[in-house]
């Protein structure tokens, strides 16, 4: 009994520990929304200029202050007997260009990140490619840090960007994988969708890792916090098994034996029958799909597996066009600069990600009970009601339809990070044979970069030139959705990987 326990328990540290390292990731998406608020940044790579002057709370000018006292000043405000002050900083005219390039340099990092690794998903061990990919977040983190500028081109903060970026787009396509294949079948989407919430609780942490006021120099030290963590969960990753499946792939029959009967707390000879059927059927689909011999990115338009291939890119393509990254943005929208920079944001953020948490977590186990199609479903018809309706609401700035607003962002991305965000990453990981998972898979991740990439670009323009009709793109794309999924998403709740790969 202890044994069985014991087991038990390895077996779930082995499904969390890869979860968690969702945290990475939703740590490093605040961090880089956090650091365009910091004066040394945007002053350092030149988004903004700063005279010596200085504005109030109500943004009324002060008077000029000498600037070479204040230039070694730690903080963005100071406080005086008037009240806080704070710089009164000059956007350049070359902002635009410097957010562009900080930003695109993650995309295309993270495009880039998901090819390469699908490259070595069928000749390297999962564990062995989530290990490297930690190792590069921490590499990219610090070179983040050490970040300066280079003539009028943000190129090592560009780097780092991309850098991370590669680590971040490789874990989204090796993480569903391996935690698919360890996870018991009746749990596998629950396992999967944690790794999401981990990302939500990045969120959490990169947002309460900050001071009042805010340092100066801070922004360097969020990146060095967040490569250090990068460098926990590479110790971490280096004590969890192999995947069994990949194992049996390889042909290290002994190995894949041995790990699955330490996951599963059993002994070959007194397992009962179905452990038996299960452990046979896993090792002759691995077999079975080495034989046919690695595979190529071409033999994902053959027929049997284009059906596939079209489901993962367009369900990431709808995810990212139903309106979630303009959401995201429009919470900061909704809000002065003044308020984020004097952190009256921090009490809405502290309402705002408990709610989405028991959102997210209420929606965990029933993925694997009503499964994922029912719930994805439930989600789009909901995105489509708030993308239908809220239009005028969140593009007012006054301060009562700022917190409308404000509501209306929280609900919408409760139900977009309880539903579209994780299932579209079960499906990633689930309806691709394994000899060709890891390239399935990646199609996925550089279509959701690819999409986001175009939204980040054209999306504030679309709300610019359609005005009250910014939204209905958006709520069109969101009704397409339910008639794509309703169509071609199988249902894959309670069904083994390998039955998945026959059934469709």
């Amino acid at each position: 009994m202890k044994s069985h326990l014991k087991s038990k328990l390895y077996h779930i540290f082995s499904i969390i520990s890869v979860a968690s390292v969702g945290i990475l990731h939703g740590y490093d998406l605040i961090t880089i929304k956090l650091i365009f608020f910091f004066d040394a940044f945007r002053i350092l790579f030149k988004l903004d200029t700063w005279d010596g002057s200085y504005r109030n709370d109500f943004g009324t000018l002060l008077s000029m202050i000498n600037l070479d006292s204040d230039d070694n000043n730690e903080n963005n405000s100071i406080t005086s007997d008037t009240g806080r002050r704070f710089r009164n900083l000059k956007q350049t005219d070359n902002e635009d260009f410097i957010e562009g390039m900080i930003t695109f340099g993650y995309i295309f990092g993270a495009i880039f990140g998901s090819y390469i690794v699908s490259q070595f998903t069928e000749r390297k061990s999962r564990k062995l490619l989530i290990l490297i990919s930690t190792a590069i977040f921490s590499i990219g983190s610090f070179i983040a840090a050490c970040s300066f500028r280079t003539g009028n081109i943000p190129f090592t903060i560009t780097l780092a960007r991309f850098i991370i970026g590669m680590s971040i787009g490789a874990l989204s396509v090796v993480c569903p994988i391996y935690i698919s294949e360890l996870a018991p079948t009746n749990y596998r989407g629950m396992y999967i969708f944690a790794y999401h919430l981990f990302v939500i609780i990045g969120f959490i942490i990169s947002n309460i890792i900050r001071d009042e006021p805010i340092n100066n120099y801070y922004w360097k030290l969020l990146f060095v916090v967040q490569g250090a963590i990068g460098l926990i969960y590479s110790l971490i990753i280096y004590k969890i098994p192999e995947s069994p499946r990949w194992l049996w792939f390889k042909e290290e029959n002994i190995k894949a034996r041995n790990v699955f009967l330490k996951l599963h707390g059993r002994d070959r000879e007194t397992s009962d029958i179905k452990s038996i059927e299960e452990y046979e059927i896993i090792k002759e689909d691995a077999i079975y799909n080495r034989a046919i011999g690695y595979s190529k990115y071409s033999e994902l338009w053959r027929p049997d597996m284009r059906r596939r291939l079209f489901t993962i890119w367009f369900l990431f393509f709808f995810q990212q066009w139903t309106g979630y990254m303009i959401y995201k943005t429009l919470g900061n929208f909704v809000l002065d600069y003044d308020a984020v920079v004097n952190m009256r944001i921090y009490m809405p953020v502290l309402l705002t990600y408990p709610f989405i948490i028991i959102v997210t977590l209420s929606s965990m186990p029933l993925v694997d009970q009503f499964g994922r199609k029912s719930l994805l479903i439930f989600g789009t018809l909901l995105l489509l009601s708030i993308n239908g309706t809220c239009n005028e609401r969140v593009k007012d700035r006054s301060l009562y339809i700022s917190i409308i607003g404000q509501i209306c962002c929280v609900i919408f991305m409760s139900v977009f990070l309880s539903t579209w965000e994780p299932i579209a990453s079960i499906y990633q990981a689930e309806i691709f044979p394994i000899r060709i998972r890891g390239k399935g898979a990646s199609i996925g991740i550089m279509s959701k970069y690819i999409n986001q990439g175009l939204i980040t670009f054209i999306g504030p323009r679309l709300l610019s030139s359609l005005g009250k009709y910014g939204f209905l793109p958006f709520a069109i794309c969101s009704g397409i959705s339910f008639i794509f999924i309703s169509r071609f998403c199988p249902e894959t709740t309670g069904i083994t990987l390998e039955e998945i790969d026959v059934m469709i």
